[in-house]
């Protein structure tokens, strides 16, 4: 890799750290998996996120995020997940790849 590769590079990669892209893997589970995967932590940090879907019968849908070892995990649920111990973020929306906000 030539040096002005390099720097080019470097600066991409900065700039997508300053505008809070997101690099990595995003694992979607079913909601029972996900409750399993939160006990490998002794107190996970979940973050939930809450919209309403649908053109003529709005639902409300819970997608939920948790970081957990090293794995990115999401999940969706119709109802709220109540998980004792756990640290809860509300969001307000999720940016996530095509592929994986066509699963939740």
């Amino acid at each position: 890799m030539s040096a002005a590769t390099a720097g080019a590079a470097a600066a991409a990669s900065a700039a997508a750290s300053a505008s809070g892209l997101v690099h990595g893997y995003l694992v979607v589970v079913e909601k029972d998996v996900f409750l399993r995967l939160l006990s490998l932590e002794e107190k996970p940090l979940i973050v939930e996120v809450h919209e309403k879907r649908g053109l003529l019968k709005r639902r409300d849908v819970y997608i939920y995020v948790a970081g957990i070892k090293g794995l990115v995990f999401a999940t969706k649920s119709q109802e709220k997940i109540h998980y004792p111990g756990a640290i809860k973020v509300a969001a307000e929306r999720l940016i996530a790849p095509p592929a994986a906000r066509s699963l939740l």
